[in-house]
């Protein structure tokens, strides 16, 4: 059932450096509960224009990925591929040197975590 009076547009949300949500569709109408903000993102459309329209994207890029061996982060062999929106920056994290064992990049405290640039880490070398 199409509400033409409705002028609440849902679209799937793109997280940066993570991706696209893949399970929620463009739609008319809110996002389905418990989702706004997290897979999903609410916008006002009007008769003229839809707001749930696709972002734009800009080159994937490749990050370093670590693990803890032998109490200490090591990078792992495998790099990770991240997404972005049109004119994001570029940006990987690492630990830092006051990283203990339990951190994790998406619940990295920014003390603990050395943001670079691609240009940056592609001068300097990583052992």
């Amino acid at each position: 059932e199409n509400d033409v009076a409705a002028t609440e547009c849902s679209q799937p949300k793109l997280v940066e450096y993570t991706g696209m949500s893949t399970d929620v569709q463009y739609a008319c109408g809110p996002c389905a509960s418990n989702t706004e903000g997290i897979t999903c993102e609410s916008c006002t459309g009007n008769a003229d224009a839809a707001c749930n329209t696709k972002k734009d994207t800009d080159e994937d890029f490749k990050c370093h990925d670590y693990e803890v061996t032998e109490e200490k982060f090591a990078m792992k062999t495998a790099s990770t591929t991240c997404k972005r929106l049109k004119d994001t920056d570029i940006k990987c994290n690492m630990p830092g040197e006051s990283a203990d064992k339990t951190y994790t990049s998406e619940t990295a405290d920014v003390d603990h975590v050395h943001m670079r640039t691609r240009q940056q880490r592609d001068v300097q070398s990583v052992p």
